[in-house]
């Protein structure tokens, strides 16, 4: 099928999305346009949307085109925070330290299933970037921004594929499969694969090249 895709409006001549377990999915794109970039832009990838902010440092414009790195959500958890000490005898909340990084990093944070979470009666924040303070709090609970920027904490919910799509190749060593498909929605990270490919998706690439879609995808035995 003709597949198209969009950043701001504007027709993309090239787009990869890659979206992992946990952290932040980032987009590199070409477009076919030398205007400039909104620091926030919508990626219209079919029928899905991708809310995501420009990366400054990997963007640019050449021979009349656009070229961009575009990082899930407000791009800010990389931002380097002021240290910080917390205490609370009935113990420290995980919510508050994780809400208060998300807050400073200009980021948009959903704990609710971790209200009662604590950390001890005392958690020292250190200089260190917004994702490590979640990654020191939340331990191995995973964290992750969706599409529509929004950063999430814990697991990936679990779905079967129900949408119609070609299986182009598969590694049964290394779990990866390459499939052609109209409807990108269908997949994300959790879907179950089955019949030529049996695997649970951990990570995803989507890219488009022209008019046409291709998504590779890594997992695990379902």
């Amino acid at each position: 099928m003709t597949f198209y895709s969009s950043v701001a409006g504007k027709r993309a001549t090239s787009l990869s999305i890659y979206v992992p377990y946990a952290g932040v999915w980032r987009a590199d794109c070409e477009l076919d346009d030398d205007s400039a970039l909104a620091n926030t832009v919508e990626i219209k990838l079919g029928a899905s949307t991708w809310t995501g902010t420009v990366v400054r440092q990997y963007a640019g414009t050449f021979a009349m085109r656009t070229s961009a790195r575009i990082a899930g959500g407000a791009g800010g958890w990389g931002t380097l925070l002021k240290p910080r000490h917390y205490h609370d005898d009935a113990g420290v909340r995980t919510a508050l330290v994780v809400r208060d990084a998300a807050r400073e990093a200009g980021e948009n944070l959903t704990t609710a299933a971790y209200e009662r979470a604590t950390l001890g009666t005392d958690f020292v924040r250190a200089r260190v970037p917004a994702a490590r303070v979640l990654e020191q709090s939340l331990g191995s609970t995973p964290w992750w921004v969706a599409a529509d920027g929004t950063t999430r904490v814990g697991p990936r919910a679990a779905t079967e594929m129900k949408a119609p799509y070609d299986l182009l190749a598969f590694d049964p060593r290394f779990k990866v499969a390459t499939l052609a498909i109209d409807d990108p929605s269908a997949i994300g990270i959790g879907t179950v694969l089955r019949g030529g490919a049996e695997l649970s998706v951990r990570e995803l690439n989507y890219v488009v090249s022209g008019d046409s879609l291709r998504v590779t995808a890594w997992g695990v035995a379902p």
